[in-house]
């Protein structure tokens, strides 16, 4: 994420984006844990995101799982898994898609839109760029991870 959160503006759209993509393999909303990294000033010192500009960059996290998770039927495993089973009607993966992608990516961006319109960045905001200490402890991926990826992006 750090690579493509050049801005203020950018870490909301990828907010949004990530909940979106992350359907496709984590059958559950988006967790904000994916940019606390971003955020952290013990990471990103220089980054200086005022606590304001945080909080609503925490709020498009809850706020984008709501609409990106209705997209795909395993966009949330709980609650959309529910609601076809409590229609007791046999709606299938691509059923799903055909009926809640459009209202769901409609729904995504209407709210993205208004976010940005309403929570105005109030303070400076300057990525460098460059990844964490713990992300550069890990080093370049293993074999079993990428064959893990693989796997999972097969899926």
């Amino acid at each position: 994420m750090i690579r493509y959160a050049t801005s203020y503006r950018s870490l909301i759209v990828l907010t949004y984006v990530l909940g979106f993509v992350l359907s496709f393999l984590i059958p559950h909303p988006f967790s904000a844990g994916v940019v606390d990294d971003v955020t952290d000033t013990r990471h990103h010192p220089k980054a200086g995101m005022n606590k304001a500009d945080a909080a609503s960059l925490g709020l498009s996290v809850f706020v984008a799982t709501t609409a990106t998770s209705t997209i795909l039927l395993t966009g949330d495993s709980t609650l959309n898994i529910a609601t076809v089973g409590f229609s007791g009607l046999h709606v299938s993966w691509l059923d799903w898609a055909k009926y809640m992608a459009v209202p769901g990516i409609t729904a995504s961006l209407l709210m993205m839109g208004l976010h940005l319109l309403i929570f105005k960045q109030t303070g400076p905001y300057v990525l460098t760029g460059s990844t964490s200490s713990a992300s550069k402890k890990l080093g370049p991926m293993s074999r079993d991870e990428i064959v893990t990826l693989l796997w999972v992006l097969a899926r």
